[in-house]
């Protein structure tokens, strides 16, 4: 019924961006959506709220080796005069070169991604014995 016209050809793929390459200094942050809480209403049911994660940063496991962080450790992001200091959390389905944020969890809403940002670890405490 429906047929194609000879020879025509889909551009849809051309223009493909380049790939993020890492840096040390810069970073994209792109967004991560979560079944609970990144929807706006869901969060106004305190039992969908309370299955919806914390605020936090994810990062590729080799990204946070080669920045020194851990799972669970802050780095401090600094996006549109605001600082967020957010837990880190591991994420291989990320490429390298790439953070990921929560999408309208409280404390992060309404920032608009993906954007590109400087992290910086937070100083870890000294311990004394």
């Amino acid at each position: 019924m429906i047929e194609p016209a000879p020879l025509a050809r889909s551009k849809y793929f051309t223009r493909v961006p380049k790939a993020v390459a890492p840096s040390r200094d810069d970073w994209l942050l792109v967004p991560l959506y979560h079944v609970f809480g990144s929807e706006e209403l869901s969060l106004s049911s305190p039992g969908i709220a309370e299955l919806a994660p914390k605020p936090y940063v994810a990062l590729n496991p080799k990204d946070a080796k080669r920045f020194r962080v851990e799972a669970g450790e802050q780095i401090k992001i600094e996006l549109e005069g605001a600082a967020y200091r957010l837990p880190v959390k591991i994420n291989a389905e990320l490429p390298l070169g790439v953070a990921g944020l929560p999408v309208g969890l409280p404390g992060l809403a309404g920032i608009n991604l993906p954007v590109r940002s400087v992290l910086e670890r937070e100083n870890k405490p000294s311990h004394t014995s």
